[in-house]
């Protein structure tokens, strides 16, 4: 099941595609690509999804699309068996500190949580390090961090960008 979900979505550590100009990039829309190509390999019924309105903000296309393509393959991978997987995904806005505003030039700071069933054990750090590595990196990029904890009731992958509301 691993390989065949994997083989959907945007090939792990391959390079993040190149920068160009920025632009208005709605999240609430590559999350729906992100999911429509999930939909293809994995029955819709399978998993519950609850998502909260996400930003819009500046930024390159293409690298936004492979992250959430990406982040769609982790919390998809290892489904729970005999469950029905659930999803939410949380959007917070914070202002940010004043002595980070004339550097970024931006005054918010969103977080985006993913919030799964999923349990992570060692393995699956190891085989999902690639993706893991182009999640960071694709955050980094951005003035942002990419982050997974495990919890006592599945996994939370959180993703922080510093922007502006457009």
């Amino acid at each position: 099941m691993e390989h065949f979900i994997s083989s959907a979505f945007t090939t792990p550590s391959q390079s993040v595609p190149p920068y160009s100009e920025p632009g208005d990039v709605d999240f609430n829309k590559v999350l729906e690509q992100a999911l429509t190509a999930a939909y293809n390999i994995i029955e819709p019924q399978r998993i519950i999804i609850r998502c909260d309105r996400l930003p819009v903000l500046q930024g390159n296309q293409p690298h936004f699309d492979k992250l959430f393509d990406h982040i769609m393959q982790l919390v998809l991978s290892e489904p729970s068996a005999g469950n029905r997987q659930f999803l939410y995904v949380r959007c917070e806005e914070e202002e940010m500190d004043k002595e980070d505003l004339p550097v970024l030039g931006h005054n918010k700071t969103y977080i985006i949580q993913f919030h799964s069933n999923i349990i992570l054990d060692a393995y699956w750090q190891i085989a999902y390090q690639p993706v893991l590595s182009d999640c960071e990196q694709i955050a980094k990029t951005y003035g942002g961090s990419f982050t997974y904890t495990q919890l006592n009731s599945g996994s939370l992958f959180t993703l922080r960008l510093a922007g502006k509301p457009l």
